[in-house]
């Protein structure tokens, strides 16, 4: 039965984490595929890619990855240190570094004064509308 984060990580008992994630249905994730001769390969230096990358976005290190033809494994140090650190801005643009920002994150950033906005008053909508120009591709920030 799933259980919730905070009662499967303790960062008092270690801030090392073994994850692992696999694929489905016998999809492979890179590799030959030998049941249709498909070759996903090119799949393995985009998977490592993006973890490295996303290790530099969060508060974690990597402490040794393996990437299978069907899952992976990832070693994580979980840097709290660094993450107290962080301030709310700079929580909001590191999770704008993978994610575009949306309609409320537009309004967010274009307001100096956070305590005097009223979403109401400047138009809100629930749906998503470019209405800054900050809206990143994948991979914008280096950090």
């Amino acid at each position: 039965m799933p259980r919730p984060r905070s009662t499967q990580v303790s960062l008092e008992a270690t801030p090392y984490y073994h994850c692992v994630s696999r694929c489905v249905r016998r999809a492979y994730l890179c590799g030959i595929n030998y049941n249709t001769n498909e070759n996903y390969e090119h799949r393995r230096a985009w998977v490592e890619q993006e973890l490295l990358y996303q290790a530099q976005v969060f508060a974690i290190d990597i402490a040794t990855y393996a990437i299978m033809s069907n899952h992976y494994h990832v070693v994580v140090h979980i840097n709290k240190k660094q993450a107290d650190a962080w301030d709310f801005d700079t929580v909001i643009e590191r999770w704008h570094a993978l994610f575009k920002y949306s309609y409320l994150g537009c309004l967010f950033n274009a307001t100096d004064n956070r305590h005097t906005k009223k979403p109401a008053a400047a138009g809100f909508y629930f749906e998503h509308k470019p209405c800054c120009d900050r809206w990143p591709t994948h991979h914008t920030t280096d950090f």
